[in-house]
């Protein structure tokens, strides 16, 4: 190193540059001072700023997401961390403290990280600082938010975000599950930025709920959809409305023409008498006001069981007049027929003659309440047949049931004009009767009596006494006649009257009956008739009441004699009936006119021109015969046929 000598005029010049250095630098200083107070001014206004951001961010009512490109969550205000962890309405039923302060509005509820116990009212737990702890949700992919379903849906959306940054896109409505499981539908709207250094992209997300906005668009679709419905109901039940007016209008007019047509049958068969023409009237009428198939009616004989069709008219169905119905092979139909109960059905096995018909059945009823019903209470039913599509409906059934009532009144009105008619006719016949009787008992009262006085006025003048014995016999044989005819009329009366008296004894039957007939004997040989008897072997007594037999047996021969021409034969036959019976059997050959058998047995009732003794008699003989076979509780028959006629009694043996 050199030592050079330094001037007084260098270090000067140095000290001045020193100098000017230093000011400027004090200047500079004093500069820098200054910018730094305005950056210090400037840091506390944007942190201001900041803050007030922040409280804005964090205290907004929408829920307010940034995420990076990944929609890895930055930053969440205390809405989407609600909405995100422990739900929407997490804040409106919970109350928390953030640092020392109470928060009591909606939006200053933020959540723990634990949900809180709120039967006990536990606060919700917080940051170090005092504030909600975004940490729950800080880190996670705001996807793992969204629910699986519609999670391609927003990757979707992300993906056109990031192909159009700029474009405006509309928002996505999506379900999203928060960390309690509560499943919220909200709407996205995101807004792809860039970050300070230009490296990754920033995405602001805004998620609204829209849960109760679309219950109440459901609810409201839904009320819109019921006001539609309810309209729609409207218009169908004005058109049923209309419909059923037509539909009663019809019916109506339907009622009005069977009304029509009831008083046209009504009148019809109340002016008639006739049963026949009342059925005839009923069947043709109801076919042609109801426009059917056929109808038919039949007349039931309960007694029989039976039930004959008696009348029909039909259209297009076959014909079953005349065919005879046993009631017990149908039980199903006539059991309620006889209780009065219609009823209609299609027959499911076609018909041979009508294949598969529709039927409607209506008993014929007669009240039962009603005294003078006079008998059965059903006296037949009528049958309604038509195509197989068709089904009765109530007016026609109450017109079939009126017109059946009708029909049983007007038939018992004819039937009771019918047997007043009978009961006139019998009344006639028994005048008749009586007047025959009075002229048949007069005149077989007045012959002996005129015989009687006759032998008196000839036995007064008697010359010898061969002619005194003759006039005493006929007034003894007139007198018994006469005594006979009497005594006949009065066991006739007792008999009627039941008021015989039946006296039971046992005698052998072939010596008993031996003894009757040795008087036809003699009789027989004096008419040049042959009298046989034939009694079995197998009968050797007889208990029973053996005059009223005498008498049976007697008048059933006198008849035989009488009646039974010269060379002609008389049999008697008595065998046994079974174990307890015992068969009378009078025959004599000759015959009587079939027309005259069924009135043999009348009292006074003679055959015309059948007497070839001309022995004559009074017509009360089988009738009291009749009578006394009935005394002994048995029965008799007569039959007459190739030249003979055959009188049977049959009676109890009470051995």
């Amino acid at each position: 190193m050199h030592n050079h000598p330094v001037s007084q005029e260098n270090i000067t010049a140095v000290f001045q540059v020193l100098s000017d250095a230093l000011a400027t630098l004090q200047g500079t200083t004093n500069e820098l001072r200054g910018y730094h107070n305005v950056l210090v001014d400037s840091y506390r206004e944007v942190a201001v700023h900041s803050q007030r951001y922040q409280h804005l961010f964090d205290q907004s009512p929408n829920g307010l997401v940034i995420t990076d490109g990944d929609s890895t969550i930055r930053d969440l205000n205390w809405t989407a961390l609600a909405l995100l962890n422990y739900g929407f309405n997490y804040f409106n039923d919970q109350c928390c403290v953030i640092g020392n302060r109470a928060c009591d509005h909606a939006s200053d509820r933020p959540p723990s990280r634990r949900l809180p116990d709120r039967s006990t009212g536990e606060r919700a737990e917080l940051d170090a600082e005092g504030e909600p702890d975004k940490n729950l949700s800080v880190g996670r992919s705001l996807l793992s938010y969204i629910s699986p379903e519609s999670s391609q849906h927003v990757l979707d959306y992300l993906s056109h975000l990031r192909q159009t940054p700029t474009a405006s896109i509309r928002p996505l409505d999506t379900w999203i599950i928060s960390a309690n499981g509560e499943q919220r539908w909200v709407r996205l709207a995101a807004k792809l930025l860039q970050d300070a250094d230009q490296s990754s992209p920033i995405i602001h997300w805004a998620i609204t709920d829209i849960t109760d906005r679309l219950q109440t668009e459901l609810d409201l679709k839904s009320q819109m959809n019921e006001v539609h419905e309810n309209y729609a109901n409207i218009q169908q039940v004005n058109q049923e409305l209309e419909a059923a007016v037509q539909t009663k209008s019809s019916q109506v007019l339907k009622a009005t023409e069977f009304e029509s047509a009831l008083k046209r049958i009504t009148d019809k068969v109340r002016d008639s008498l006739d049963e026949s023409k009342i059925l005839q009237t009923v069947v043709r009428e109801l076919s042609t006001v109801l426009g059917i198939g056929g109808c038919n009616t039949a007349l039931y004989d309960l007694e029989k069981g039976t039930s004959t069709i008696s009348y029909e008219y039909t259209n297009f169905i076959a014909a079953y007049r005349g065919k005879v119905a046993q009631m017990d092979r149908c039980p199903e139909i006539y059991n309620q027929l006889k209780r009065g109960y219609y009823f209609q059905f299609c027959s499911l096995i076609p018909n041979p003659e009508r294949g598969q018909v529709a039927l409607l059945a209506c008993p014929i009823f007669v009240d039962p309440d009603d005294s003078n019903h006079g008998g059965d209470t059903v006296l037949g039913d009528l049958w309604l047949i038509d195509r197989k599509e068709h089904m009765f409906n109530e007016y026609e059934i109450r017109l079939v049931q009126q017109v059946a009532s009708q029909c049983a009144i007007a038939i018992r009105q004819a039937r009771l004009y019918e047997a007043a008619q009978a009961q006139v006719h019998e009344l006639e016949k028994l005048n008749r009767l009586k007047d025959e009787f009075l002229s048949t008992v007069s005149h077989e009262l007045r012959t002996p009596i005129s015989n009687v006085k006759m032998a008196i006025h000839m036995l007064k003048n008697a010359q010898t006494e061969d002619k005194l014995q003759q006039y005493i016999s006929i007034l003894e044989t007139e007198s018994q006649r006469e005594a006979n005819l009497i005594n006949d009329l009065l066991d006739l009366q007792k008999m009627e009257q039941s008021t015989y008296a039946i006296a039971t004894k046992i005698l052998p039957i072939a010596s008993w009956l031996d003894n009757i007939l040795q008087p036809f004997y003699s009789r027989a040989l004096n008419h040049q008739q042959q009298l046989q008897l034939e009694c079995s072997e197998e009968l050797t007594t007889l208990s029973t009441d053996f005059g009223a037999l005498e008498r049976i047996v007697v008048e059933l021969l006198n008849n035989a004699c009488k009646y039974t021409p010269s060379d002609h034969e008389i049999r008697v036959r008595v065998t046994p009936e079974g174990s307890s019976r015992v068969r009378f059997t009078i025959s004599n050959q000759a015959e009587i006119p079939e027309a005259e058998l069924p009135h043999i047995f009348d009292k006074f009732y003679r055959i015309p021109n059948s007497d070839p003794w001309k022995q004559g008699g009074t017509g009360l003989g089988l009738a009291l015969v009749e009578k006394l076979v009935q005394q002994l509780e048995g029965s008799i028959a007569v039959s007459s046929r190739d030249g003979w006629t055959d009188f049977t009694v049959v009676l109890d043996n009470h051995r």
